[in-house]
């Protein structure tokens, strides 16, 4: 993933931060998967191969002006304050998504079934291609014309130590597909007092035998449905943290897709900060491409180009 060092917990995979395991094997022509992404907030993902709980009810809508706002749990709002863009995103990704994603040869096509929209991302050929399958159009994107990483926060860098420990899970699977489970969790001290704030992370992996595939496009932040990161949440707006790492236990494994991976944030107390913090990613009915699919990676025939 290509994030600044405020975001670089994110899927607290600190995998960027730790020496990558055994290299993943050559990777097939092509495969296609179904991604499905959760937050959680004041609770926990659910562990492999539990059920998800119920989403909570909102609360009535107030009175007055209340009525022209979304509804939401009342005690939502301090959270959202508080923590800004990154509460806001959290709340939004409260009900699961789920998006198909394929790949072949470098290029990416990523289905959105609810909203009847799929988009190819073929970078090598200059074009990410927008397409509208209910209305049967498409427009062309120019990939520079997609947004950049955000900038890293500005201001000193304050010292974060993070002590990072894992431990490898028995043996598993996942929608019947055998996986091998690890459990990192990494603590963060601030040095000092300010913006940045001390907690602790606990990621869930459980990874499978297929390979990370190749893309010809850089991974954009608004092609990614996992939130920012758990140092968003460790770190306050205005910290810039400066991280010291110190790991122990097993590397996981480098460059493999994970069938499922949680991550569950416990930053420290304060005010208007939930005490949990989580998102949960599950990847399922793993299917190899070869040849005979690299049809799909084309505008389909009778689509006609709109202004967009």
């Amino acid at each position: 993933m290509r994030r600044p060092l405020l975001h670089l917990a994110a899927a607290v995979a600190l995998a960027a931060l730790l020496a990558p395991g055994r290299p993943a094997a050559a990777p097939p022509p092509g495969i296609a998967y179904e991604e499905t992404v959760r937050t959680f907030i004041d609770d926990a993902p659910p562990a492999l191969g539990e059920p998800d709980a119920p989403l909570p009810s909102p609360s009535p809508r107030r009175r007055g002006l209340g009525r022209l706002l979304p509804e939401r749990p009342e005690s939502d709002e301090a959270e959202v304050a508080v923590a800004g863009r990154f509460g806001r995103e959290m709340h939004a990704r409260r009900r699961p998504r789920t998006l198909r994603h394929a790949f072949y040869d470098g290029w990416e096509r990523i289905d959105d079934p609810a909203a009847g929209t799929a988009e190819l991302r073929e970078c090598d050929r200059g074009q990410i291609v927008m397409l509208d399958l209910n209305r049967r159009t498409y427009h062309l994107v120019a990939p520079g014309d997609e947004p950049l990483p955000a900038e890293a926060a500005p201001g000193r860098p304050v010292t974060v130590d993070a002590q990072i420990a894992t431990v490898a899970l028995p043996p598993a699977s996942a929608a019947g597909v055998p996986v091998a489970g690890y459990e990192q969790t990494a603590t963060f001290t601030a040095a000092e007092a300010g913006a940045c704030r001390s907690g602790a992370v606990i990621s869930t992996s459980y990874y499978t035998k297929f390979p990370v595939p190749p893309r010809s496009c850089p991974v954009r932040p608004a092609a990614e449905d996992v939130p920012p990161g758990a140092v968003a949440l460790v770190a306050a707006s205005g910290c810039r943290p400066a991280l010291a790492v110190t790991t122990s236990g097993p590397v996981e494994p480098a460059g493999l897709l994970a069938a499922y991976r949680s991550v569950v944030d416990h930053p420290a107390p304060s005010p208007g900060v939930p005490a949990v913090l989580g998102w949960l990613v599950e990847r399922r009915d793993f299917t190899p491409l070869g040849p005979a699919d690299a049809a799909a990676f084309e505008i389909p025939p009778g689509f006609t180009e709109s202004a967009h």
